[in-house]
C-alpha cells in the first residue's frame, strides 16, 4: 500500500467514531507532551491551563506542585506518557492534533499520551490517555521504556507502552482530528513531510523501528 494510500484512509472525525483499521534503548536524554484536553471554549468544561501537574527535579524526584499554564510558561520538568498503538498485523496508528492543543497544535504523533497527573501513577495515566484520545479502554499495555526530552518549548520525563488493537477508535474528546494506519515504511515517507511532535518522533520512534520485526514484510505490503 502506498503513502498516497494510507493518507486516503484517514478519517476526518469529530467526536465520531472511526472504522479500526481504515487507512531498548531508552533512556535517551535529549536536550515535549501534552495532556489531551477539551477545546478551551466548550461550555461547562474545566480551562485545562489552571490543572495541577508536578515538577520533577534535577533527580527527577517531585519537587513542586503547579497549574498547567506556569508548567508551559516556564518550561517545567514534567512526567509523560506514551503509548504506541499497532494494528494485529503491525501497523503503526498515527493522528492528527486538534488545532486547540496548547503546544503543537495541528502536528502529526505517532502514539498516544499526555502529561501524568498529580499523583498518578505511570500506568493509570497512560491508560488514562488512551481512552480519552481514542476511547481504547481495558486493553494490555506493555512497558517499553523510559526516557527524557528536552527542547526550547519542553522539558519531560517519559514512559513508553505499546498495545494492540485494531479500532474502531472513538476521539470523543475532540483531541484528535483525523487518524490512520501505516506501515513503518509510509511512516518514514510522511517523516520526511508532514510536520510531527518532536518528543514522540526523538523518544518513540526508536522503539518502533526496533520493534518492529515484521518491517520487512509490511515495506511490501
Amino acid at each position: 500500500m502506498s503513502a498516497s494510500s494510507a493518507i486516503a484512509k484517514c478519517a476526518t472525525v469529530s467526536g465520531r467514531k472511526v472504522p479500526g483499521n481504515t487507512a531498548r534503548r531508552l533512556p535517551l536524554v535529549m536536550d515535549a507532551r501534552y495532556r489531551p484536553r477539551m477545546p478551551s471554549n466548550t461550555p461547562g468544561k474545566p480551562n485545562p491551563s489552571s490543572e495541577l501537574v508536578e515538577v520533577l527535579g534535577a533527580s527527577d524526584e517531585i519537587v513542586d506542585v503547579v497549574t498547567r499554564s506556569q508548567m508551559r510558561r516556564n518550561r517545567l520538568r514534567h512526567r509523560c506518557t506514551f503509548v504506541v498503538v499497532r494494528s494485529s498485523s503491525g501497523q503503526v496508528l498515527i493522528h492528527r492534533r486538534s488545532l486547540e492543543k496548547d503546544l503543537w497544535g495541528g502536528y502529526w504523533d505517532l502514539c498516544a499520551g499526555g502529561v501524568v497527573g498529580v499523583g498518578e501513577e505511570w500506568h493509570e495515566a497512560a491508560a488514562r490517555e488512551l481512552n480519552e484520545e481514542l476511547g481504547i479502554a481495558d486493553c494490555e499495555l506493555t512497558p517499553l521504556g523510559q526516557g527524557s526530552y528536552r527542547d526550547e518549548d519542553v522539558d519531560e520525563l517519559g514512559w513508553v507502552w505499546t498495545t494492540v488493537h485494531d479500532g474502531p477508535f472513538e476521539f470523543a474528546d475532540g483531541e484528535v482530528l483525523e487518524a490512520c494506519f501505516v506501515t513503518v515504511a509510509e511512516l518514514l515517507h510522511r517523516l520526511e513531510g508532514d510536520p510531527f511532535v518532536p518528543d514522540s518522533r526523538a523518544l518513540v520512534l526508536p522503539f518502533i523501528l526496533g520493534n518492529s520485526n515484521s518491517e520487512a514484510s509490511l515495506a511490501q505490503s
